[in-house]
């Protein structure tokens, strides 16, 4: 039986690569000098094949290389975890040869374009171009080894969090590959401390079928009751970061994060709270997407 690929790659987190790539594509396009109204908009976000071609990849092939690596290694936790017979879906052995392949061949053309794009950037943009194929090397290397041996960052209490940098790479590629510009490492600090937060967070509902299975993450290591407090310390020192880099309407945002997954966590339908987080994510980053807009193009 041919594994449902859509349900593997966990389509409803596919804004979570995609929505940080071409938001920063859409932050380089609305700039007073470059456009006058929204068609301008529309007509340069479609100008350039790469990025509308990066656009694609994050939207599902790399999400099929994240969770069907995920789903491959998991196979002893995922047999005692409920979630991945209702709310996710639980990979068969017959099917795992099949995700296999099904990961090769859509992640392989893109690669291949990817470096073959790099190369043929002009010399005089040679930082760039080693800035462009580290942060992507380093993406396909975090998306691999925080579910693969040997390093298996998951297993690994707080490297787990830390490999979650994968996330916000394809914000780096985005900005690289779009402008020449120094790049904020604050504000790509800031999001790296969040996504270590979210991730910890995410981990609660795991903590039971995840210690039967002997898979000590950062959430089995400090338990439910230590896990949420663990998150706001990391969000206190995001938003730390977030104000010190200027980036104030992170603040608000974040601010709102916090509080309600610390509210979550004890609440009696948790998990059903945890399943609303694509949807605010998605949100959120539609806000925000319009917040860059009106302040680079309507002020």
């Amino acid at each position: 039986m041919f594994p449902p690929l859509f349900k593997i790659a966990r389509v409803r987190f596919a804004l979570y690569v995609a929505g940080t790539f071409w938001i920063w594509r859409i932050a380089w396009i609305v700039r007073p000098a470059m456009v006058e109204n929204v068609m301008d908009v529309v007509m340069l976000a479609y100008e350039n094949w790469f990025s509308l071609l990066s656009l694609a990849y994050f939207l599902f092939p790399a999400n099929l290389l994240i969770y069907g690596a995920n789903d491959l290694a998991d196979g002893d936790t995922d047999a005692l975890n409920d979630k991945k017979w209702t709310y996710e879906h639980k990979l068969l052995w017959s099917q795992k040869m099949s995700v296999v392949v099904s990961i090769l061949a859509w992640n392989l053309p893109y690669l291949v374009l990817f470096f073959w794009y790099v190369i043929a950037l002009p010399d005089d943009q040679r930082q760039q171009k080693i800035l462009l194929a580290v942060s992507y090397i380093l993406f396909l290397f975090t998306s691999l080894f925080y579910s693969l041996p040997p390093i298996r960052a998951k297993a690994k209490p707080f490297l787990d969090g830390t490999f979650n940098i994968l996330y916000i790479l394809p914000w780096a590629i985005s900005f690289f590959l779009h402008y020449q510009t120094a790049f904020d490492w604050r504000f790509f600090v800031a999001w790296w401390i969040w996504c270590m937060a979210m991730h910890a967070y995410s981990a609660i509902p795991d903590i039971t079928p995840d210690k039967q299975a002997w898979l000590t993450t950062t959430a089995v290591f400090l338990w439910k009751e230590y896990t949420w407090r663990y998150c706001g310390i990391l969000f206190v020192i995001a938003w730390l970061v977030a104000w010190f880099a200027r980036h104030r309407f992170l603040i608000v945002l974040w601010l709102f994060y916090g509080m309600f997954a610390v509210w979550s966590v004890y609440r009696p339908s948790f998990f059903r709270y945890y399943t609303w987080f694509p949807w605010i994510n998605s949100t959120l980053g539609f806000v925000l997407f319009w917040l860059i807009f009106i302040q680079k193009v309507m002020w």
